[in-house]
């Protein structure tokens, strides 16, 4: 009786030490990744300042791009649904009011809160071999928080598990210059929820 007792206390005290290193190495791992994403808005930031192919057209002026504070709620288990063929294309409308092709790759499927959602993701024609999808989306802060012709992400096929990040969303160009013509996410890829995560409106676009 008595070693059953121990043994029972032996495996309590192995599941608390489990617990807390689990704890431990969740925590470094979200404090890794917020330390990584803060450092790719600080390159952007020096790339939206510095280099001439920035869309900002008053460089000495800007300071820095703004954002939704990280959140690892807004980083999602996704599955892509490849479209067989990959042949398939879709005329997409432009700011200018024309439009272009880009395949439809495939969609993609996740989760959040409860509800199901889906994605239309995009190859552009002359990558058709590539492994970087792009998803045009539009959700509820549009207009608002962000920008009203909505925003974009890119998903690596290569990176596994795969996930959508929305953290990792980011405005087009011409949502800092007007001069820029930029892909109108389909209708299809509009969400009925609020996005609040990734780049946020700019003060002032140029």
């Amino acid at each position: 009786m008595r070693n059953s007792r121990t043994i029972v206390l032996i495996l309590l005290v192995l599941l608390v030490c489990a617990t807390i290193l689990f704890q431990v190495f969740s925590e470094n791992n979200e404090r890794k990744y917020v330390d990584e994403l803060i450092r790719m808005r600080a390159e952007k930031d020096l790339f939206f300042k510095n280099d001439p192919q920035s869309p900002i057209q008053d460089r000495n002026t800007f300071k820095q791009l703004s954002y939704f504070s990280p959140d690892l709620n807004y980083r999602l288990p996704v599955r892509f649904s490849e479209k067989s063929d990959n042949s398939g294309t879709l005329l997409m409308k432009m700011t200018d009011g024309l439009s272009e092709p880009f395949i439809h790759a495939g969609d993609l499927l996740f989760s959040f809160r409860g509800e199901e959602f889906k994605l239309m993701a995009f190859k552009r024609i002359d990558d058709k071999q590539d492994d970087r999808l792009f998803v045009p989306f539009f959700d509820l802060t549009n207009d608002s928080l962000t920008y009203g012709g909505g925003r974009y992400l890119e998903i690596d096929l290569q990176e596994k598990p795969l996930n959508i990040d929305f953290n990792l969303c980011y405005q087009p160009y011409c949502a800092y210059n007007k001069k820029y013509v930029c892909p109108v996410p389909p209708l299809k890829n509009r969400l009925n929820i609020p996005i609040l995560a990734g780049e946020l409106m700019p003060a002032k676009a140029n």
